[in-house]
């Protein structure tokens, strides 16, 4: 099951409908009474349904309640429903950080088109250095927190702009054991 809580998204990837047509993208967010009837229809459902997605096309940090949505959807429907969301990570500071891992969240992948702060400022419209940050920071919390959950892998789309940066970024990713 995949849904949007909210439809905006920080980055303009050159990739993305957000930054060849913003303007035709209708923005808001999911009002709390539907999106506990989603997670209570899932739960009803649980053994249907093997994992919940809380994003599309948007970046789902930037609704605050990610958190929160994710450990509701652990409560309601069980340990055998896994949640995966995927994210630029320009907003995974510490504190999200901590409560994304407290959250049960099972699968964090994180979007990285870019390996030098031009390529990526070309590809994404971010920060290359808050975002590598943001990254680190969240590895070295679970590691130092020991959780093996959510298991990280970091995608990349294979663009002309990041073609000559894709064996540097295994190589680094290599090393701070994720999947690439």
């Amino acid at each position: 099951v995949q849904f949007q809580t909210l439809s905006t998204c920080n980055a303009r990837c050159i990739f993305c409908c957000h930054h060849h047509s913003p303007g035709e993208i209708p923005h808001g967010r999911m009002d709390d009474a539907m999106l506990h009837k989603i997670i209570a229809e899932c739960a009803r459902h649980k053994l249907a349904v093997g994992r919940i997605s809380p994003y599309l096309t948007n970046e789902p940090l930037q609704d605050k309640r990610m958190p929160e949505i994710i450990r509701s959807i652990h409560k309601s429907c069980g340990p055998f429903v896994k949640t995966k969301i995927n994210t630029n990570a320009s907003l995974l500071g510490e504190d999200m950080s901590r409560k994304l891992l407290d959250s049960g969240l099972t699968h964090l992948w994180i979007s990285v088109n870019g390996y030098s702060p031009e390529t990526y400022k070309e590809s994404m419209a971010l920060n290359f250095n808050t975002v590598m940050n943001n990254i680190n920071v969240f590895l070295d919390m679970k590691k130092t927190l020991g959780r093996k959950r959510p298991k990280v892998i970091i995608t990349t789309i294979r663009t002309r702009l990041v073609e000559n940066e894709l064996e540097k970024a295994r190589e680094y990713w290599a090393q701070r054991d994720v999947v690439f």
